[in-house]
């Protein structure tokens, strides 16, 4: 959205309708704009209504909020939106998405039909600062063109990265999706975050603002911040016996000891054990003392195909204390505050199995598994594992089937009440939608 610290655009149409406020890395035009803005030296009044958000399907703004509700919820961290309205209507120029606690920020352009053709999302960092993480336009040609209907309408998503790398994917109907990569200043992909009622310098353009209040009124928000991937009921699925009805039928788990990780230096990699090249995986940020270790394989079975079963996920236990909280496993570099809604880090699976592995033994685990994959590995199906040592360091690697086969996966750090590290989970999301089955009793 910015072009420096502090920095946004505008460009104006011969309505004086606001049209774009956005990332001069992104549109070369912005730069002309800009000129032509501050030649003409237009203010725009727009009222500012604080709300719950902007209902898509109703066409409406939903939930107003007084200024002194909204201000409450940006102190404690909790979503509200801001939609910005030209005086006399009821159509908004722009709505911003506010939800700090998650480090979230959304901002939202409406066109003339008051389709919304330009979203741009943010995080705040640390250092007060928003990054702008990605932005996409909608060029509708047509006023009866539906919003957001990709396969009609062109659109660009630019999405950037903290190091400065900005890729740009253009689709163009009937023609196909181009892509571009170009290497930014990291300043440019930032601005300072607004303080609440001061978004004059967040919209990009010269405006006078006038707080709208109308007593508060009851509905929930029609929008919700992104949050990455999460666990879910990740600690169900080691208890043999329970039932998980899913849209591929009711599957019943069982639990099955796969064999023993010996970890030489305590560096826990979770990967496909067809591809361990030292130079590109990296082990989880989170370590574990040398020593043994068990694995633990969470089998479902199908229980209208009692010979169907799969590997729903595999556990490594450090301790068998109990788990009271879960973490995303991250390698160097990984932040999840850059990630997207629901999506995850997650390791790589391109031959239908995993592993747990030492890092220290990955050379070593290369190097033996190039003449022996086929015969200790690669008929793994179903619940079954195999454990593979290493002679000159003693380490093992233990391997099975992952899931529905290829993929990308995550893996969860459990941690215990004091903060341990009690197990790794690679989770191959089978059980991930399907419904939670009733227990009695706290899962230890």
């Amino acid at each position: 959205m910015v072009s420096g610290p502090g920095t946004a655009l505008l460009c104006v149409d011969t309505s004086s309708r606001i049209c774009w406020p956005g990332p001069a890395w992104s549109f070369p035009e912005v730069s002309v704009a800009r000129r032509t803005v501050r030649s003409m030296n237009v203010r725009v009044p727009l009222d500012v209504v604080y709300c719950e958000g902007w209902d898509g399907e109703a066409r409406r703004i939903v939930g107003r909020l007084t200024t002194g509700t909204a201000r409450g919820r940006d102190d404690r961290g909790e979503q509200y939106a801001v939609a910005f309205v030209a005086p006399g209507t009821e159509s908004p120029q722009a709505v911003l998405e506010v939800a700090w606690a998650h480090r979230f920020a959304r901002y939202w352009h409406f066109d003339q039909a008051a389709r919304r053709d330009r979203e741009i999302e943010f995080r705040l960092l640390g250092d007060g600062r928003l990054f702008c993480l990605h932005s996409t336009v909608w060029d509708y040609t047509d006023p009866d063109q539906a919003e957001f209907d990709e396969e009609q309408v062109r659109h660009v998503v630019t999405a950037a990265r903290p190091d400065g790398t900005v890729r740009t994917s253009t689709r163009v109907p009937d023609e196909g999706t181009s892509e571009t990569i170009e290497q930014k200043r990291v300043d440019e992909l930032h601005l300072p975050a607004p303080r609440f009622g001061e978004w004059a310098d967040l919209l990009g353009w010269p405006t006078e603002t006038r707080h709208h209040d109308t007593p508060d009124e009851a509905a929930g928000p029609p929008w919700r911040p992104a949050v990455p991937l999460q666990p879910r009921n990740v600690e169900l699925f080691f208890e043999p016996g329970l039932r998980w009805p899913s849209a591929d039928g009711v599957v019943e788990t069982e639990v099955r000891r796969a064999g023993t990780v010996r970890l030489v230096s305590g560096r826990v990699v979770a990967a496909d054990p067809g591809w361990l090249q030292p130079d590109l995986l990296e082990p989880f940020t989170v370590t574990a003392a040398p020593g043994e270790y068990p694995v633990d394989l969470a089998v479902v079975r199908f229980v209208d195909e009692p010979d169907h079963e799969r590997v729903a996920a595999a556990r490594l236990v450090i301790t068998p204390e109990r788990v009271v909280s879960w973490e995303m496993a991250l390698r160097p570099g990984q932040d999840p505050l850059l990630l997207s809604d629901e999506r995850f880090y997650g390791f790589s699976v391109d031959a239908g199995l995993a592993c747990f592995v030492d890092a220290d033994a990955l050379g070593a685990m290369e190097a033996m598994l190039e003449e022996t994959f086929e015969e200790l590995l690669a008929g793994l199906t179903g619940g079954t594992a195999a454990q593979v040592a290493d002679p000159a360091s003693g380490a093992t690697l233990v391997g099975f089937p992952s899931g529905w086969g290829d993929g990308v996966y995550p893996t969860w750090v459990g941690r215990t009440a004091a903060g341990e590290v009690a197990c790794f989970v690679a989770d191959f999301l089978v059980l991930y939608e399907a419904e939670r089955p009733p227990v009695s009793e706290p899962v230890a």
